[in-house]
Order: structure tokens, then sequence, then C-alpha cells
């Protein structure tokens, strides 16, 4: 038997969800292990309430095509996110490779300026601050895409539960901390 519900959904609405659902099994294998449960639940929780009708707030009310646009950009996200972290791998690898540690070893006093080490440095200094950049882009980036997907009042919606969520982690580091006498 249908589930009530079920049946008021038009076909395109349910070929959407579907269509997310079986990208989100797809995608799942290449997200980090911590995001995996958080959007799962989230996945979960979201598509019973539509399914069932219970709009939350404006986020509540995304459509089939917002949907869809939503999982591309989540999609592309991810393919970016890939490269900065291969892009970060390799740096790392360059960080294991330099002899800038036998050089420091070489110098005949602590404290003694090395032009080598230092040239390394800011090259992987340099390097560093790239990926950070490139990071940066890529968040602003998909918030602007997703802020265009979303209608207004959405858009609202998306930024106040962020921010609620940002305060909400802000104080869980702060009381963990505080229990680890980390200050």
């Amino acid at each position: 038997m249908i589930d009530p519900t079920l049946e008021s959904l038009k076909d395109d609405e349910l070929e959407v969800i579907c269509d997310v659902i079986n990208e989100c099994i797809q995608i799942d294998a290449r997200q980090k292990p911590t995001m995996k449960g958080t959007y799962h639940f989230q996945v979960e929780y979201q598509l019973s309430e539509i399914i069932q009708g219970l709009a939350r707030g404006n986020l509540g009310q995304i459509l089939a095509t917002q949907l869809r646009m939503i999982n591309n950009l989540h999609i592309k996200t991810i393919e970016e996110e890939e490269k900065l972290s291969s892009q970060l791998a390799g740096l790392q690898e360059n960080i294991a490779d330099q002899p800038i540690a036998m050089v420091a070893k070489r110098m005949s006093r602590v404290g003694e300026s090395s032009g080598n080490v230092d040239y390394a440095l800011d090259e992987l200094e340099s390097s560093m601050a790239n990926i950070l950049q490139e990071a940066d882009k890529l968040r602003l980036s998909t918030l602007k895409e997703l802020l265009a997907i979303l209608t207004p009042l959405q858009g609202v919606d998306f930024l106040v539960a962020s921010k609620k969520l940002h305060l909400c982690m802000h104080k869980w580091g702060k009381t963990r901390d505080n229990r680890h006498a980390r200050r």
C-alpha cells in the first residue's frame, strides 16, 4: 500500500527525490566520514518532512527544481574539495621531501639564519596560503550559488540556521576545551 502522503506528490517531485537519494548514495563514498552521518541524518529528516508535507520554515518549501540544483551544487563542491585535498596532499609530500631538517642540522649555532631554509619555508608558506585562499573562494562561491538557488526568504532562513549552527559549535568547542582544561 502506498503512503497517502506520497500519493499527493507530483511525479516530477518524486523523480527529483529519487534522483537525489540515488546521487547521495553514489557520492557517499567520497564524503569524509564525519560528514556522512550528519549528511545522512539531515537528508533523511528533511525528505521525510517534505514527503509528509510538513514544511519547516522557508527551507521546508524547497521546490523540486531547487532540490535538483542544490544537489548538483553539492556534487560540484565535492569535486572542487577533492582537487583542493589533492593539492594539500601534494604540498604535504613536498614538505616531507624537503631537506629542511638536514640543512638546519648542518648549521653551527641555534638561531642561525640559512638562506636555503628560509627560501624553502617561504615557498611552502606561499603554497599553503594559495590553497587556503582557494578554499575560501570555494566556500564563498558555494554560498553565493546556494543563495542564488533559494528564494530570498529561504536564503534568510538558511543564513539564520547556519549562524545558529556556528554559534552552537563554538559553544560546544569552548565547553569541551574547558572540560579538558585547555584555554
